[in-house]
């Protein structure tokens, strides 16, 4: 390891130190030493990285210092080293770095995702939808005569919030469930029947 301090005016100390150069030479071209010339040949790669981590930010606003520092190397490793490692590669798909940082957050939690699902006794229907979508699982298509037409009594949807009580007869296609009007979508009798 090399410790520079060089002084280019009065009251002005710049301190570097560097493990690549072991002696103290001079680049004759700015008359300044090689450390600083190298410093000052190489810095844009440090801005470029600065700038690419400020377009696509996984950083969240925290009190918290380890997750800042979680912040910054899921911003530097998967944002950036990742995805240059990938374009090195000749024989992958054209993407550019927002499809490629897409692509690999859902390969990330996809496995996570998975295994809520499979438990599924503590996550709420709403969150299995969701996680649905997102692994993009189809619901399983109803089995003939096991899906009701109308129910007997009026339930309490299923889908609304608990506070507004609201009370219907219609079963969900799908899962069976009392759906209201409201949470419901339209479909055609041909949509219905080309889904089915």
């Amino acid at each position: 390891m090399t410790l520079l301090s060089y002084v280019p005016k009065k009251s002005k100390a710049v301190i570097l130190v560097s493990s690549m150069h072991h002696g103290p030479g001079t680049d004759e071209t700015i008359n300044k030493p090689e450390i600083i010339a190298e410093y000052n040949r190489t810095k844009g790669g440090v801005d470029t990285v600065d700038q690419m981590c400020s377009n696509y930010s996984t950083q969240r606003r925290s009190r918290r210092w380890p997750m800042a520092i979680f912040f910054a190397l899921l911003n530097i490793s998967a944002g950036v080293n990742a995805f240059v490692l990938y374009k090195a590669y000749k024989n992958t798909p054209d993407m550019n770095r927002l499809e490629f940082m897409k692509v690999l957050a859902k390969s990330l939690v996809s496995p996570l995702l998975q295994k809520r699902l499979d438990r599924g006794h503590h996550v709420t229907e709403e969150m299995k939808l969701a996680i649905k979508r997102i692994l993009q699982i189809q619901n399983p298509l109803p089995v003939p005569g096991q899906q009701e037409e109308f129910f007997k009594d009026k339930l309490t949807c299923h889908t609304c919030p608990p506070r507004l009580k609201r009370k219907t007869r219609y079963p969900c296609c799908i899962c069976n469930k009392p759906i209201c009007l409201q949470c419901a979508k339209k479909l055609c009798v041909k949509c219905k029947a080309d889904r089915d």
